[in-house]
């Protein structure tokens, strides 16, 4: 919240409300523990945004067009994963919006470059290769 703050995305009259209420404990990524109710209405929404956005794909060209890089980070989830953990490593541990957009960029680019010329990410090709391996095991 602080980097939208500095980047002007966030009003400094909601950032200090916020802070007010004491709800800043909404943007961490903390464990937590919701009622069965908010657990189905949660499920319920994103299973009805999921058919929205599959019918719009559909029924719109151009929607797949600008949503392909997604698509393409959604076909290899493993390998994005292990991207991620990577350049964390590699950057020590950014706290920064530049730093996310970085990622999202570099592993959407990969993804979409990787897909023009291969079926499966490497990882999802590594443990598919494992898993067949395991079948001939008695």
């Amino acid at each position: 919240m602080a980097d939208l703050q500095e980047l002007g995305l966030a009003p400094d009259f909601w950032w200090q409300h916020l802070h007010a209420l004491k709800a800043s404990w909404l943007w961490l990524a903390s464990p937590h523990s919701d009622p069965t109710f908010w657990i189905l209405g949660s499920t319920g929404c994103a299973m009805f945004v999921l058919a929205a956005c599959s019918l719009a794909m559909e029924a719109l060209p151009l929607v797949r067009k600008l949503v392909s890089p997604i698509v393409a980070v959604g076909s290899m989830p493993l390998t994005a994963y292990l991207l991620h953990f990577q350049g964390i490593y590699l950057l020590g541990e950014p706290h920064s919006l530049s730093a996310l957009l970085g990622f999202i960029v570099v592993v959407s680019a990969f993804a979409v470059l990787w897909l023009r010329f291969f079926q499966r990410g490497p990882m999802e090709a590594l443990v598919g290769r494992i898993a067949n391996l395991a079948r001939h095991i008695p």
